[in-house]
């Protein structure tokens, strides 16, 4: 094979484990890299493409990689024990995950002669197989950011991905078979192929950051709603109050005219009567504005379909994020809501209890429609009126998973139950 040709080879094959271990080290330790800092891994690795074999290869290849990783981490590794557990998850990727994609394919291909026989066809495919692994890699992490998300998409985004991926990687393997060793196409075939995968990749990554900024834009609107309402109430409040100070004199000169006359009656129809003029629904002030603004919203909510809703909280600080607590309160009160305003006398009883350093949400309400589940999935009977729409338990499980915590859903013929336990320390 021409020198050229294989260091060709033996680099794009290095970039694509170089962009995989720069994949693993960003998502192992939440960081971004300097673009400096790429241009130095780069040419580190064109010097390591050029000897055909080293010696020692194998303590050669484990110590380069252990410098990349040490140049993209820096400064940002906090200890050996961290260190160690990336060093193994970057061998398992490019030794087992990689040595599986490459069984996988050579059982479809049958090209297990072609390889042992020849070796221009073997790096095409070992080039073939790092560009796999990096997609695959990529797209599981890519998956998992968008189940958070819960997009419909998701699925959709990475069997189209991964299928033209592997069909690509068959065409070119293929042609690779009926090339000629030193003919230019195989080169500018695989330069094709490399921009291609990178372009496809940024622009689904770019689409998952967009959905994520959609997301949060819903929640910061719904968020903001839900805090005008929030202060809207307190202002009403006062305003009830100021009134209530500035009429108490003259209400306290009819009652004390009432009492001279001994009109004991008259005295309590009037006292029902300020009783029932400053009635007002009552205000929940916890330690979060967040969960305050929420409640007295759902609240409100309740109040205007005629559900009886309870609520007690006890808890003196909120270390759970906003955004975690408006996806399972706002989900979980707006199912409760939905169910009960269909019974005669809609119930909903709601606590939040601080037990040690877990926060127990608890949330009953009852119903009369039967409960429809398959697979541990409730289908959902809202009405597509809001950001919380279409979440539903699902997502309620899944954002209690994401802050390590327990669920448990039981429900009668009359009661449906979801009892919550989430780490707030």
């Amino acid at each position: 094979m021409n020198p050229l040709t294989r260091i060709y080879f033996d680099f794009l094959t290095n970039v694509f484990i170089y962009l995989t271990t720069y994949t693993l080290t960003k998502e192992e330790l939440k960081i971004q890299v300097p673009r400096q800092r790429h241009i130095y891994c780069i040419l580190l690795y064109v010097l390591f493409s050029l000897p055909e074999k080293l010696p020692y290869h194998n303590l050669i290849s484990n110590s380069f990689s252990i410098l990349i990783i040490l140049i993209i981490s820096y400064p940002h590794m906090k200890s050996l024990k961290q260190f160690i557990i990336l060093f193994i998850k970057f061998k398992f990727l490019t030794k087992v995950i990689f040595m599986a994609i490459q069984l996988t394919q050579t059982l479809f291909t049958l090209d297990l002669q072609t390889i042992v026989d020849n070796t221009y066809y073997a790096y095409c495919k070992a080039t073939i197989c790092s560009a796999l692994l990096y997609i695959v890699y990529t797209l599981y992490l890519n998956g998992k950011r968008m189940k958070q998300l819960n997009s419909q998409f998701r699925h959709m985004f990475t069997l189209v991905i991964l299928a033209i991926s592997v069909a690509l990687s068959y065409i070119t393997l293929y042609i690779c078979q009926t090339q000629e060793f030193n003919s230019p196409v195989i080169p500018i075939l695989f330069s094709a192929l490399f921009i291609l995968i990178i372009l496809c990749i940024n622009i689904y990554q770019r689409f998952i950051e967009l959905t994520e900024q959609n997301v949060s834009s819903q929640f910061l609107l719904e968020h903001s709603k839900m805090t005008a309402d929030y202060s809207d109430q307190i202002e009403h409040n006062l305003k009830s109050l100021h009134s209530l100070r500035h009429d108490i004199r003259n209400h306290l000169i009819t009652i004390d005219g009432y009492a001279s006359q001994e009109n004991y009656a008259s005295i309590q129809e009037y006292i029902r009567e300020i009783t029932d003029s400053y009635t007002d629904v009552p205000l929940f002030d916890t330690p979060s504005s967040c969960v305050s603004a929420l409640l007295n919203t759902k609240y409100q909510l309740a109040s205007q379909r005629n559900v009886d809703f309870t609520i007690n909280w006890e808890f003196p600080y909120i270390h759970i994020d906003d955004f975690h607590m408006v996806t399972i309160l706002g989900n979980l009160i707006d199912n409760a809501i939905t169910a009960s305003e269909k019974c005669e006398e809609g119930r909903i009883s709601l606590s939040l209890i601080q037990q040690d350093s877990y926060l127990e949400i608890c949330i009953e309400n009852n119903h009369i429609e039967q409960i429809q589940e398959k697979d541990g999935h409730f289908k959902s009977t809202k009405a597509q009126d809001s950001f919380l729409h279409g979440l539903g338990i699902k997502n309620v499980r899944s954002t209690v998973e994401q802050l390590n915590g327990q669920i448990d859903i039981s429900y009668t013929q009359e009661t449906f139950t979801v009892d919550i336990l989430v780490p707030n320390y």
